[in-house]
């Protein structure tokens, strides 16, 4: 396992370093990694608590969210195409990203899907709030989140629109895989591992959670990252789980390091 530092410490340091939010797996902080995994790229891991000011990250880096990547003194990296970017400056080799300019915007725009507000893990996210902000407004399950949902916009309609914009973005990837299926193709980008399936393997913990043995996270949050909505699961793809479990055993870290 890795080394986690606080912000005080990890901007003491040079070199790259990770900041991702601890005790969770964050798809958009564990698709970071993934990059940097891939790329055997030394990075230090440096905390931020989900939900906290985290005002010792802001007064290094100027933003209070996960994940961020700080290399030396280059601007921090929050947005996952910069994120993407600075992994292949950083290392050319293996390629995450389709040579040709226009399966490169392809592949984000799939990415996009997924990371992007109002995508999968957006709407997720609105999903997650519901059952505590259906609390009573004193109990502190409901103000524990309440901050966090206004940011995010949450709202009751909101919550209920998302299930159909999950199914419509699954839709769109389990059409992909069958078509990869049917041409002979491994990856979702063809022939070769791309960013597209790290951002999958990760986002798809927002339905079907790791088992234990790979990602050993609280059993309260697992419960919650699972998702029973009987038509997002019908939306998607068995193979596309299957080709996620094979990403996690042939390409990244396991079990995950979370931090705790």
């Amino acid at each position: 396992m890795a080394h986690w530092l606080t912000p005080e410490e990890a901007q003491e340091k040079s070199g790259l370093r990770l900041v991702l939010t601890v005790s969770v797996p964050g798809p958009w902080g564990e698709a970071a990694k993934a990059l940097f995994h891939v790329k055997n790229i030394p990075h230090l891991r440096v905390t931020q608590e989900g939900g906290s000011s985290n005002d010792a990250l802001v007064a290094w880096t100027g933003e209070s969210n996960a994940p961020q990547a700080i290399l030396n003194d280059e601007k921090t990296c929050s947005s996952w195409r910069d994120i993407i970017a600075l992994a292949e400056r950083m290392e050319a080799e293996p390629a995450l990203c389709p040579a040709s300019a226009g399966e490169q915007e392809e592949m984000f725009s799939l990415i996009s899907l997924l990371a992007d507000e109002n995508g999968l893990g957006w709407q997720r996210r609105l999903m997650l709030f519901g059952p505590m902000m259906a609390l009573p407004e004193d109990h502190p399950g409901h103000q524990m989140v309440a901050g966090m949902a206004q940011r995010y916009g949450y709202s009751r309609d909101a919550e209920e629109e998302a299930p159909k914009r999950i199914v419509q973005i699954l839709n769109t990837f389990s059409q992909r895989h069958q078509d990869n299926l049917d041409a002979g193709r491994s990856f979702l980008m063809g022939d070769t591992l791309s960013a597209l399936d790290l951002y999958w393997a990760a986002f798809t913990a927002l339905i079907e959670p790791l088992p234990h043995s790979i990602c050993p996270m609280p059993e309260m949050i697992r419960g919650s990252y699972l998702c029973e909505d009987p038509e997002i699961r019908g939306a998607l793809h068995p193979g596309l789980l299957e080709h996620r479990d094979a990403i996690y055993q042939q390409w990244l870290e396991v079990p995950l390091d979370l931090g705790t």
